[in-house]
C-alpha cells in the first residue's frame, strides 16, 4: 500500500500484491477505484490521515474475506 496526498484533501492509493488471489482490484473497487488482480489504485477526496484509517480498515476486512483468517496468521 502506498498513499499520497497530491493536493490538500485529495489522496491517491496504490495497492500491490504478489499473490493475485488477494485481488487488489476488488479491494480498490471497494474504495472507488480499480485495476488488475495484483495491482490497482484509487483516488478519494480525503486528507491523508482519514484515508489512511479508512484504507487500513478496508484492507483488514478484505484480507479476512480472502484468507478467512485473522492478522495473527498473515
Amino acid at each position: 500500500l502506498l498513499l499520497e496526498e497530491y493536493e490538500p484533501g485529495k489522496t491517491k492509493g496504490s495497492l500491490r500484491a504478489k499473490n493475485p488471489e488477494l485481488r487488489m482490484d476488488l479491494l480498490a473497487a471497494s474504495l472507488g477505484g480499480g485495476g488488475h488482480a495484483a495491482a490497482a489504485g484509487f483516488n478519494l477526496p480525503l486528507p491523508l490521515p482519514q484515508l489512511r484509517q479508512l484504507t487500513l480498515t478496508t484492507i483488514d476486512k478484505h484480507l479476512r474475506n480472502c484468507l478467512g483468517t485473522s492478522h495473527s496468521s498473515l
